[in-house]
């Protein structure tokens, strides 16, 4: 549940009908509404997009490193320009831009990279 999930909630209560509930994600849809996870999603795949484009400052080359500039032999990951995945140990460390972003532009479908 986000943090603006309560208050629709609170707004969809039918007082006839107690135990009728609309569900947050049939709440937010009907409300044209992203949640906050979705919105996070969504501009990290769009700053993904950019650094896959060299559209981004050279602040960030360190950050999101892809596979073709890190490896020397051309391989199939550096090929599909993937980006480079370091060790996450922790919760935290996997929150970071450059474990998330990598991950997130992986599982995204190669015709909406283009």
């Amino acid at each position: 549940m986000t943090l603006h999930g309560p208050l629709y909630e609170f707004m969809s209560y039918d007082t006839e009908q107690p135990d009728n509930f609309i569900k947050n994600d049939e709440l937010f849809k009907s409300c044209s509404l992203l949640k906050l996870s979705d919105i996070y999603k969504l501009e990290l795949s769009k700053l993904m997009y950019k650094a896959s484009n060299n559209l981004l400052p050279s602040t960030y080359d360190n950050i999101l490193m892809s596979l073709s500039s890190r490896e020397a032999p051309l391989t199939r990951a550096a090929a599909r320009n993937e980006f480079y995945q370091p060790i996450a140990s922790t919760i935290e460390s996997q929150r970071r831009l450059c474990y998330a972003g990598p991950i997130l532009w992986k599982n995204i479908d190669s015709n909406l990279k283009k």
